[in-house]
């Protein structure tokens, strides 16, 4: 961590020096209050920093930094980490080409969605197709501030750097002038650190959205195969994987009021899961006679991704409706927006009769609703460079008598949720 600190300190005080040069930067402080025990007061506080220099019309350079700190009032720091979130040449005649630390991402952004160390680039094919690809590493970004999702094994120790995975994907993509997109994608990652647990998951999907008129349509399919070790998926028996995430969504964006960004959208979501019969035999209410076929439907991602307010960051054995709306009730000079407001509710429920990622879990239910989640948001913009958002966020989990959660868990939890960003 010491390394981490010098890291910062030294690129802070670099970017001054290159003032004749795009310099951006942010500091944002985060206050999360509310009655659950992972949502009592606390304090989060960030710094972001970003150069980038172009030092030919086909070649430009970029490098980003990010620090952040926990930490309760009246209580000391608990938790400070950091880390470079880019660093890499960019070289774009008429294709591309990016080496360094890079970032990797899915169209949803539910499956991967990492800063990793390799390379990627994309290469057009005409006016509306084109072919992207990428590899990258994972060992050399530090552990607390990546979004890789680990086995229990690698979870249970304390390394200073992330599991040493590869990650690759290659994507071929369609985009004309009429609004239509679509995308044939395959994404993989495998685990080189050697140890007896194996780890080879890949994921094969397509993805299109049509626009028609006022309305955007978007839909994502992904299937997820392959082998994993038993401190994966937390069974005995099981080492290989089939699961499944579709995401959709409708919305609609009236052109007559685009101008005061009024919108309402309808999100769907599912991932596959497994049933407690098919995991941990030792937890309560799994039925021991029951023989696995070896195969898991769980959905398993390659990088966190938050699902609600209070359902864990990890999709699989999940779904979810949700429908939101929102405007722009006031607007400034040169039609910028001063406020923004947004209401939104979702309903949870479970894909299989097992567990998600979520605490207070009544492993005797066999209930599939979750729980509902209502929010409202307002955002404030006096200037360019400075915002203010307020976000109250209302759950309602499941705990009625052979509900889905047990009496560890309020029948009504909130949290209030306040974020101060400054930018440059």
């Amino acid at each position: 961590m010491r390394r981490c600190y010098s890291l910062l300190w030294f690129l802070f005080l670099l970017f001054p020096a290159l003032a004749q040069d795009r310099i951006s930067g942010s500091l944002e402080h985060y206050f999360n209050g509310g009655n659950r025990e992972a949502s009592n007061p606390y304090n989060n506080t960030s710094l972001d920093l970003g150069y980038e220099r172009v030092l030919s019309p086909v070649l430009t350079f970029t490098a980003a930094a990010s620090a952040e700190a926990d930490w309760t009032f009246p209580e000391d720091v608990s938790f400070v980490t950091g880390d470079i979130s880019r660093f890499s040449l960019r070289y774009a005649p008429s294709w591309t080409a990016e080496a360094g630390r890079v970032h990797f991402s899915d169209a949803t952004g539910y499956i991967l969605d990492l800063n990793l160390d390799g390379v990627k680039g994309s290469y057009p094919l005409g006016d509306t197709l084109s072919v992207r690809g990428g590899m990258g590493y994972t060992g050399l970004t530090f552990d607390h501030a990546s979004g890789l999702i680990k086995t229990r094994e690698e979870s249970a120790g304390d390394e200073l750097l992330s599991p040493d995975r590869l990650v690759w994907f290659l994507r071929g993509s369609y985009r004309d002038e009429k609004g239509r997109e679509g995308n044939a994608h395959f994404y993989g990652q495998s685990n080189l650190n050697g140890s007896d647990d194996p780890l080879l998951l890949w994921y094969a999907g397509a993805f299109g959205s049509l626009t028609v008129s006022d309305f955007v349509f978007t839909l994502d399919y992904t299937f997820a195969g392959g082998t994993v070790g038993a401190s994966y998926l937390g069974s005995i028996y099981e080492n290989s994987v089939a699961g499944h995430l579709v995401y959709g969504e409708a919305g609609y964006y009236p052109s007559g009021l685009r101008e005061w960004g009024v919108r309402a959208v309808l999100t769907g979501f599912y991932s596959s899961g497994d049933s407690y019969n098919r995991r941990e035999t030792n937890l309560p209410g799994a039925d021991t006679t029951v023989e696995p076929d070896g195969t898991s439907a769980l959905f398993i991602p390659i990088s966190r991704t938050l699902i609600g307010s209070q359902l864990g960051e990890q999709p699989g054995n999940l779904a979810f409706l949700r429908l939101e709306a929102g405007f722009v009730p006031l607007k400034g000079r040169f039609d910028k927006n001063i406020l923004a407001a947004a209401l939104g509710s979702a309903v949870y429920m479970r894909t299989a009769n097992g567990p998600i990622h979520a605490s207070g879990l009544n492993p005797l239910s066999d209930s599939p609703y979750l729980g509902t989640e209502i929010n409202g948001k307002l955002t404030y913009r006096p200037f360019s460079d400075l915002s203010l958002s307020l976000d109250n966020q209302f759950f309602l989990p499941n705990t009625s008598s052979g509900g889905a959660f047990d009496g560890t868990r309020d029948s009504l939890e909130y949290a209030l949720e306040l974020v101060l960003t400054l930018s440059i």
